[in-house]
């Protein structure tokens, strides 16, 4: 995608009065991270290019960003933009940023504003980033917020002026990172092509699209420093730790899971097991009269949340492939209808009294 500014964005040679805008209750549309942008010759403008992953290697020098907000029809003139760079974490609010900018509204044109970082001068370690642009009302809380996410790999990596605080991350390596010589160095392209998809049932963001792309990707170093990043943002003190515990479940998954068609971790009982460990009671329930196969996975706590459960079923005569019918997590699978793909009958009033499956679901 090329999103076309104005080159007076960059330079800021052009400066439009306040009043020729409303901002008050605007609201941020959209923020773009690249590390490369175009001229093109006929419009004049220049050209944001989005990148297919926001990986930017030791090579790269600038970061460019590009941020787009929603106008009304009412502004106040001590609205700004405040622009930060933090590390990510689940923790991240508690952080200091790495990097701040304060943006005025009155270098916005037409509420559009293309500019750039200097990844050197900010002085980044390597690392998994967010760039954050707030909008700030007049009385400096923030009233709209978007989030752009990066890897960044440095060889040098120099201590930020303002360290990251953050009381659950501990950052031990070595202020040199010499990339050859950690525990990727020694993996081939066909073994990163292997293992890079495995990654999936727990990858974020960006990361799921580099992963579904693999096939295509024949660049050694990338998948290096891309499997590298993926383990080092997880575990920043041991990443190659990090790794073997999710290949020992990778190894435990596929016995159990697997078949010559399907590896463990694309089964859905596999990814349910890297993502949340091995279920605290686990019960298979195969010659009930009345309904299909079906398994139930249950989880006292994981991941924040307690009394966490899910609903396998057997829909065809293959014994080892379960699919997951039904879970408590809406942002796995919620199905309402679940009754009616596992229950021969599942109008009988007597059939809470048949069925294991009540016990943990309504």
């Amino acid at each position: 995608m090329r999103l076309k500014i104005n080159q007076h964005f960059i330079v800021l040679l052009l400066m439009l009065p306040l009043s020729a805008f409303s901002y008050v209750n605007d609201s941020l549309s959209r923020v773009y991270i690249s590390n490369k942008i175009e001229l093109d010759e006929e419009s004049s403008s220049l050209q944001l290019l989005e990148m297919d992953y926001p990986f930017f290697d030791t090579d790269a020098k600038q970061l460019y960003f590009f941020l787009e907000l929603i106008q009304t029809t009412q502004h106040h003139p001590a609205s700004f933009l405040y622009v930060e760079i933090k590390k990510r974490s689940n923790m991240q609010f508690k952080q200091k940023p790495t990097y701040t900018k304060r943006i005025e509204l009155s270098s916005l044109i037409g509420g559009r504003m293309l500019d750039s970082i200097d990844i050197e001068q900010a002085a980044l370690p390597s690392g998994n980033y967010d760039l954050i642009v707030n909008y700030m009302n007049d009385s400096n809380h923030v009233t709209s917020m978007k989030k752009a996410g990066f890897q960044l790999l440095r060889n040098n990596v120099v201590q930020s002026k303002e360290p990251i605080i953050d009381e659950y991350e501990i950052n031990n390596t070595s202020n040199i990172i010499d990339f050859e010589k950690t525990f990727v160095g020694k993996y081939s392209l066909e073994q990163l092509k292997k293992n890079i998809p495995a990654l999936e049932p727990i990858a974020k963001g960006g990361e799921i699209k580099v992963i579904k792309e693999i096939t295509r990707n024949v660049d050694l170093k990338f998948l290096k420093q891309f499997f590298y990043n993926f383990w080092s943002s997880r575990n920043n003190a041991t990443p190659e730790k990090a790794w073997l515990e999710y290949a020992d479940k990778l190894n435990t998954i596929s016995k159990k899971y697997g078949s010559n068609a399907t590896p463990g971790y694309e089964s859905d009982r596999g990814k349910i097991y890297l993502i949340y460990g091995e279920p605290d009671i686990q019960e298979r329930i195969v010659n009930e009269k009345g309904a299909r196969p079906y398994e139930v996975w249950f989880y006292y706590s994981t991941n924040s949340r307690s009394n966490v459960k899910f609903l396998f079923y057997q829909s065809g005569m293959m014994a080892n492939q379960m699919y997951l019918l039904h879970s408590t997590e809406e942002d796995i699978l919620v199905n309402p209808q679940w009754k009616l793909l596992l229950l021969e009958d599942p109008n009988n009033k007597d059939t809470k009294l048949m069925h294991r499956v009540f016990e943990y679901f309504k």
